[in-house]
């Protein structure tokens, strides 16, 4: 099969000038396709940790005296059968509210991490 998740472009640079040259196509088996897609969902996660981790520094909040009051799951199915959840957690500090939600994926009868990382303050 042939897919262009990662297209190696050549770029040539002429005087400042650069040429754009047209992308090759790779080809990639199933196995190195599912690498490169756990890859991209592993490194948008690190970039949501890391937004999430200076918004909570910015804000001067410990996550250690936070409490959870409560958990929200939304399970589904998608046409194939992959199992998936949203999932919210609700903590409470003093007279503030936040909540922390991502998207969970069952893969082997294991849960994970999916996508969509994300710290909100609730008013």
């Amino acid at each position: 099969k042939t897919y262009n998740i990662a297209p190696s472009y050549v770029w040539l640079g002429i005087d400042g000038i650069n040429i754009f040259k047209a992308p090759r196509m790779v080809e990639w088996s199933d196995l190195e396709q599912g690498k490169i897609i756990s890859q991209m969902i592993l490194r948008g996660l690190q970039r949501d940790h890391r937004k999430i981790l200076k918004i909570i520094a910015k804000l001067d909040i410990n996550l250690k005296k936070l409490i959870r009051t409560e958990l929200d799951y939304d399970y589904g199915k998608d046409e194939k059968g992959n199992q998936y959840c949203y999932v919210t957690q609700y903590y409470q500090r003093k007279k503030h509210n936040y909540s922390i939600s991502f998207i969970a994926i069952k893969l082997n009868n294991y849960w994970f991490i999916g996508d969509d990382l994300k710290f909100e303050i609730i008013k």
